[in-house]
Order: structure tokens, then C-alpha cells, then sequence
């Protein structure tokens, strides 16, 4: 089964988010929080995370497509002032998760 990927324009192109078992452990590590395979979604995401953790996360989402790419680069990307994003990008990471974050 393939892993799902959701469409988004960032960085002024379309990226393609998807968490890849490898990604997450890397993202886990990096946040220092301990991602238990039967836990993935909830370990991630259920537990209270600074906003400096949404870069790392979507850069696990997005490395896949672009080895070169960096936390800082994704930070850069999610605009909270005027040309605001943020919504749809953690829209768009959310649904990776699907139904198990009911």
C-alpha cells in the first residue's frame, strides 16, 4: 500500500506532504519526543508541541521530494501576517492522519 500524500502550493511551488516511517522517527528524535509505532498520530500530535515544532514536521512531510530542503526554509514558508497560510498548511498536514485523529 502506498503511503498518502496531499497537494500544496508552498515555497512557490506544489509540494506533496507524506510521512514516511523514517521521517517521523527523524522528526520524533529531532523534537525529542518518544513516537510509538501504535501511537504515531496521537504521540505526535496529542501532545502540547511549541509552534517551533509545525517546521520540523512539515519538513519531515516534505524531504522526500527535496533532500537539500531545511527546517529553516519550511519555517520561512508558513506566512501567520498578511498573506497568512497557516490554516491550510496545518489543514493539509492534518489530513495525512486521516480518520485517526477522530
Amino acid at each position: 500500500m502506498a503511503t498518502k500524500s496531499v497537494e500544496i502550493e508552498l515555497g512557490g511551488r506544489v509540494r506533496h506532504l507524506k510521512l514516511t516511517l523514517r521521517r517521523i522517527t527523524e522528526a520524533g528524535d529531532r523534537l525529542g519526543i518518544r513516537v510509538r509505532l501504535s501511537h504515531i498520530a496521537e504521540d505526535l500530535l496529542e501532545v502540547p508541541l511549541p509552534v517551533s515544532a509545525l517546521p520540523v514536521l512539515l519538513w519531515a512531510a516534505m524531504v522526500h521530494e527535496d533532500e537539500s530542503l531545511t527546517v529553516e526554509q519550511v519555517g520561512d514558508w508558513v506566512d501567520i501576517g498578511d498573506q497568512d497560510n497557516a490554516a491550510e498548511v496545518l489543514s493539509a498536514f492534518f489530513s495525512l492522519f486521516g480518520d485517526r485523529l477522530s
